[in-house]
């Protein structure tokens, strides 16, 4: 019902005589075709501004799932920190001869493990024997282990 009404509206005022002259004057304008090289220009102006459009989206995106990633590294990091289990054994700070043995053990067993894997596999290549560590044999005095 409403659409009538503007249509008669519309019809009403093409009817004027204002209305006429502007018809006829557009009307006696002369036909003119886009030339090929006007639609040329416009095609490529049209594919830049596509391509500036999906560059915009392909940002977005990218901005959004960077966002999103550290985000969810940064949560993951948060609950890994304040859910430790509560039986985690927390490292103790070891003193004196102690850590020194502690290091040359764990030299030793890194040493079998690198011939493992660059020789064959049998137990005279591959046994750990600890004969024992003195600081005061390598000239360390006891006062720096402590």
């Amino acid at each position: 019902m409403k659409n009538t009404m503007n249509e008669t509206k519309v019809n009403e005022l093409l009817a004027k005589q204002e209305s006429m002259g502007v018809r006829q004057l557009v009307q006696s304008l002369p036909e003119e075709t886009p030339s090929l090289a006007w639609r040329s220009q416009l095609n490529l102006r049209l594919m830049e501004v596509a391509e500036r459009k999906q560059r915009l989206k392909v940002r977005k995106l990218r901005l959004m799932w960077s966002g999103s990633l550290a985000t969810g590294i940064a949560a993951v990091t948060v609950i890994a920190v304040v859910l430790q289990p509560v039986g985690a054994v927390q490292p103790q700070r070891q003193h004196g001869a102690n850590l020194a043995a502690q290091m040359v053990a764990t030299h030793q067993e890194s040493n079998v493990i690198t011939s493992v894997s660059a020789a064959d596999v049998n137990g005279r290549e591959t046994s750990i024997e600890f004969v024992g560590f003195e600081p005061e044999a390598l000239g360390l005095q006891r006062r720096l282990w402590c």
